[in-house]
């Protein structure tokens, strides 16, 4: 929506691809990930979620749990990679009082604590092999033992696990143990990147300028230009959702009063000087540059663009869509989807 031609109203209604569901975004890559997880919340068997810092594997951990049989019980999310040796077993399975020093009573540990419930170990590449190997029992055995104690106590846990880590890689590094990745990818769940999601981009920034207005007291989210919003479509996003939260949050702090947002309200790795529409290769680096021009659908320049972007990978690799994929980050099903959406087709001699 287009207002006066001073701005984009950001007043879509900032729902997910599901009305039920707290995710946000309408793209086939996000829609995807989406009923995968609502496929997979059915049955109790491990789920291990991927994909780059950001992306929000704890919101689709937590959405898994929600959406089960066993929403009515507890969620626990552990952080891995805070869990030092000498403490895990101690966080994890709890001890029994007198079990050492300064143990002047019982504790129940997470594991337990989850029981019945959903158990979410999140950054579990971060592991050590001896942690791995404790958690690899506490599988196995469907239960723990609490240290110092004597006994096995039988656990009903749903466990969900994440990483930003390729574990195939420390697999073969020898840093990971293949025998706990079969038992923790049962049900694997690929969260794409919001580079691979551009779409959502606009949706998720209305989501979040509607939430924050909310909390901090406006009478009503800003407006953003569409030279700003081309930007912030464009922008590479490293930091994936959480990074766009960020941006959102700090251009609203620092424009609290005004009703609509440039480009300079955003940061400058956002609203750097632009020319002309331009795709260019620098080496392996795919780089965008985008004039502000005039009010047009946002959904239009991007198609245009992303049509651009994915037709020039692929006559770089000759059409191999394996290494254009590889060239420009993304799944091979992602590349086979725009193909598909933007009817591309090899010309007779573009090899």
């Amino acid at each position: 929506m287009v207002e006066k031609g001073t701005g984009v109203a950001m007043q879509e209604s900032p729902t997910g691809a599901d009305p039920h569901s707290p995710i946000v975004g309408k793209s086939a890559a996000i829609r995807s990930a989406i009923d995968d997880a609502r496929r997979y919340a059915r049955v109790p068997a491990s789920v291990l979620i991927t994909g780059e810092s950001g992306t929000g594997k704890e919101l689709f951990a937590r959405f898994i749990h929600e959406v089960s049989p066993r929403s009515s019980r507890p969620f626990v999310a552990v952080n891995s990679a805070a869990l030092p040796d000498t403490l895990i077993e101690s966080e994890l399975f709890g001890h029994e009082r007198g079990a050492f020093t300064g143990a002047d009573r019982q504790k129940i540990g997470l594991w337990e604590a989850a029981d019945g419930g959903s158990l979410f170990l999140d950054e579990v590449g971060d592991l050590s092999l001896i942690g791995q190997t404790k958690i690899l029992r506490a599988i196995e055995s469907r239960g723990i033992r609490r240290v110092g104690g004597t006994q096995d106590i039988p656990v009903d846990i749903r466990l969900i696990t994440a990483t930003n880590m390729d574990l195939a890689k420390k697999i073969q590094e020898g840093t990971f143990r293949s025998d706990l990745y079969y038992r923790l990818c049962v049900l694997p769940l690929a969260i794409p990147a919001l580079r691979e999601r551009r779409e959502d981009i606009p949706l998720l920034l209305a989501n979040v300028f509607e939430r924050l207005s909310r909390e901090w007291g406006r009478e009503s989210p800003p407006r953003v230009t569409p030279a700003a919003l081309a930007r912030l479509v464009f922008h590479s996003w490293p930091g994936n959702v959480r990074e766009l939260e960020n941006i959102a949050a700090h251009a609203l702090s620092l424009s609290f009063d005004a009703l609509v947002l440039d480009a300079d309200a955003f940061p400058p790795e956002i609203s750097g000087a632009m020319d002309r529409p331009m795709i260019q290769w620098r080496g392996d680096t795919l780089c965008i540059s985008v004039k502000d021009r005039p009010v047009q659908p946002i959904r239009t320049t991007l198609d245009n663009v992303e049509r651009e972007i994915v037709h020039d990978a692929l006559i770089r690799c000759q059409w191999h869509r394996g290494r254009a994929a590889a060239l420009l980050k993304v799944h091979r099903n992602t590349v086979d989807e725009k193909i598909r959406r933007h009817n591309l087709r090899q010309s007779p001699d573009s090899g």
